[in-house]
């Protein structure tokens, strides 16, 4: 489900998705008529659309979440980076590169 918000009604949350035609038309033209059943199922594959479920309204906008920086993650790898940093200074010094 997608969280929309509807500028209609202020309705957030989940919204409704909907197809517009009839998927008994869709059958039947299948059935009837090869080329027209075709066309009938790509117009309706184009006009599926997410609308508001109190009052259907379909210029809804999507709530985007966004996403949470994790300190404690970031704080682990910048003291790992450190201790390496000071490994590798110690390792330098032992070969004598570092005086």
């Amino acid at each position: 489900m997608m969280e929309i918000q509807c500028p209609n009604c202020k309705y957030e949350g989940n919204g409704k998705y909907i197809t517009k035609g009839s998927v008994a038309v869709e059958l039947v033209l299948w059935v009837l008529f090869l080329f027209p059943g075709l066309v009938y199922s790509i117009w309706r594959l184009s006009t599926k659309k997410w609308v508001c479920p109190e009052c259907d309204f379909e210029n809804v906008r999507e709530i985007k979440k966004t996403k949470e920086v994790c300190m404690p993650g970031i704080l682990i790898k910048i003291i790992a980076g450190i201790i390496g940093i000071i490994f590798l200074l110690y390792i330098l010094g032992l070969i004598g590169f570092t005086k």
